[in-house]
């Protein structure tokens, strides 16, 4: 299994893509034939180059599956020869966001029952880094 990082420019992310790429790499170290990979442009591309057949994307919520489907029909025009497979999140993690977990971090709330520990300590650092500077 591929996990990819998408290096993408017209974001500006807490993390860089190598830094999220290193703390996948610690999240995953215990599942065994798991590959971490950054990289840009589309998925489907990132796909093909690798012979995947099958793209997993999780969904945490309703509103996710409107914009996953979308995805799901375009990768499909552009690589038919790949699916695309949903996996719901666990209920417990179903209100998490990335942009809710950075807030949290920020106001220095325990983040142990939301992220695995090396993006907890990433996170609190981060925060704390960014609370000195009073900015990134």
């Amino acid at each position: 299994m591929v996990v990819g990082v998408l290096a993408n420019p017209q974001k500006e992310p807490l993390f860089s893509a190598a830094e999220r790429r290193t703390l996948l790499i610690e999240a995953t170290k215990e599942i065994p034939g798991v590959d971490v990979m950054v990289f840009e442009g589309l998925t489907v591309e990132l796909a093909r180059r690798l012979e995947a057949q099958v793209i997993v994307r999780g969904l945490r919520a309703i509103l996710d599956y409107d914009y996953e489907v979308q995805m799901a029909l375009m990768n499909r025009q552009l690589a038919g020869e790949i699916e695309t497979l949903f996996m719901l999140t666990a209920s417990r993690y179903s209100h998490l966001s990335s942009t809710l977990v950075k807030q949290i971090s920020t106001l220095h709330a325990p983040l142990a029952e939301m992220v695995p520990p090396a993006v907890a300590l990433a996170l609190e650092e981060r925060a704390r880094r960014i609370g000195e500077k009073g900015g990134r």
